[in-house]
Formats: C-alpha cells, structure tokens, sequence
C-alpha cells in the first residue's frame, strides 16, 4: 500500500540526518516538514539540534546578510572549521533559534544569560 509521507514520516527522516550527519538531506526534508506541519514543537527541536545545520537555515541567512563568525572567540587548539561549528553551537544562538521558529514575527525574543556574552554572538544578534 503506496501512501504520501506526513511530517511523522519527515521526523524520522530528519532524526536519521542527525545520527548519519546527512546534511545534504536536511535541507530537503526541513522543506517538506515546512509544508506540512512546522507549528510541531518537536519537530523545531529537531531542526534546532541538526549538526553543522543546527540552526544553520538562520546562519546561512545572517552569514549573507554580512556576519562573518569571529573566530578569536574559540580558544581551543583546532582548526577553522571546528572553531566555526562551535561557534554555531553557542546557546544564545540556538536560543535565538528556537524563538525565531516558534514565535509570532512580532513578538519580541528576550534571551537573559548570567554570563557575559561573546563578540561573534553580539554581533550575531545585531543582525537577526
């Protein structure tokens, strides 16, 4: 028995991205969940929590609007592209994140940190 893939279907899909690191993929299925049932707040953790997409749609928007991530924040020895994931995978960036996807566009978005906030994420936020 032939049927369409519903957002279940999609979910799945996107939890296998994350545990074969596909990202090629979840671009592809981000789009259909998109269509179908987005307003599901599991599925917006999902998409949150992707690796290298983590909240890589909005980073791919920001990064072409101008931002380009400062490096210097990371002070582990490794190369440019782990400094670059890891940079992505600060929380006030999945936070804004989150908020984006799960709020009304005229909502504002608080983020309250009790740590002082880096230069990279400070002039992430500037910009979304």
């Amino acid at each position: 028995m032939l049927m369409e893939p519903n957002d279940v279907i999609w979910g799945s899909v996107l939890a296998a991205c994350r545990m074969h690191r596909n990202v090629d993929m979840v671009g592809y299925a981000a789009e259909r969940i998109e269509e179908l049932a987005f307003e599901r707040i599991g599925i917006q953790l999902l998409l949150t929590y992707m690796p290298r997409l983590g909240n890589g749609l909005m980073l791919q928007r920001v990064r072409g609007a101008g931002h380009v991530p400062d490096l210097t924040n990371v002070l582990l020895n490794v190369d440019e592209q782990e400094k670059d994931y890891l940079l992505g995978r600060h929380s006030e960036k999945l936070a804004m994140a989150f908020g984006l996807i799960s709020t009304n566009q005229e909502m504002p978005i608080r983020v309250v940190k009790n740590l002082r906030i880096c230069s990279d994420c400070h002039s992430f936020v500037k910009l979304v």
